[in-house]
């Protein structure tokens, strides 16, 4: 098994990619609320074993239906049947995923943060020994704007783009979206700093997510260090990969 249909389920998105050797070779996904008329079209695309990191139960239970129904095998990652880290059982399957991911591809034996930049901003924190040392979430950027929209009348918004600036804003929306972004790279600082105080000063920091590529740079910008070392958008697809090797492993 060494091509997988690894299956990434998250609040917002379910992605799946066609992983072998740990690279990630074709992705889809869909909008995770359309999960029981976009499951079978997702997985059957490929014949694959299916390896599902999912934090959203109606996804496991319509992926295992089909993977039962279809005789597909299938591997649920949980922190219980792995051992790569030394996880607690609320870990949930992705940010496991993503931790796993970069401590066994990027860290090298270091301590290794997450930063996940997407529905929630996500803090994972992994010590040298892979030992799960915490974790911090809040709502992610587009969350946050959409809160905003939702619980201030004048704020009505409706944008379907990232803002792209921290500068201050001379209108409602620039106002807004410039304030959420900056206040989102503003929490990405501190989560990196929170994980140095906590993991050391060596500590590797990797930033993965639908807004990491806007977020990092600026979170970078005018630091005399860099808060965020490496961006891996495909962090969560490799580490469900690894886990599902290491599952092979121990089997052999």
């Amino acid at each position: 098994m060494s091509r997988i249909l690894a299956v990434d389920a998250g609040n917002t998105r379910v992605k799946c990619a066609v992983v072998e050797d740990g690279a990630v070779l074709e992705q889809w996904s869909f909008l995770t609320r359309h999960v029981r008329s976009k499951v079978r079209g997702a997985l059957s695309r490929v014949d694959l074993p299916v390896v599902l990191a999912s934090v959203v139960p109606a996804v496991t239970k319509a992926v295992s239906a089909w993977c039962e129904s279809s005789g597909r095998e299938l591997f649920v990652i949980t922190s219980k049947n792995q051992t790569l880290l030394k996880a607690n059982d609320e870990l949930g399957a992705d940010l496991l995923a993503a931790a796993a991911a970069a401590f066994k591809l990027h860290a090298k034996g270091r301590p290794v943060a997450v930063i996940g930049l997407g529905t929630a901003i996500t803090l994972t924190a992994i010590a040298g020994d892979g030992t799960f040392r915490g974790a911090l979430f809040t709502l992610g950027m587009k969350q946050t704007r959409d809160t905003l929209a939702a619980r201030c009348a004048l704020l009505d918004h409706a944008a379907t783009t990232a803002p792209s600036s921290v500068l201050l804003g001379n209108d409602t929306r620039s106002c807004m979206d410039n304030g959420v972004l900056l206040a989102t790279v503003g929490i990405a600082r501190a989560y990196a700093d929170q994980a140095r105080r906590e993991l050391g000063s060596d500590a590797l920091i990797v930033a993965t997510g639908g807004d990491s590529a806007l977020v990092a740079p600026l979170a970078n910008a005018y630091q005399r260090r860099k808060a965020i070392n490496i961006v891996d958008n495909e962090l969560t697809l490799k580490g469900i990969y690894l886990l599902a090797g290491e599952r092979r492993c121990s089997s052999c």
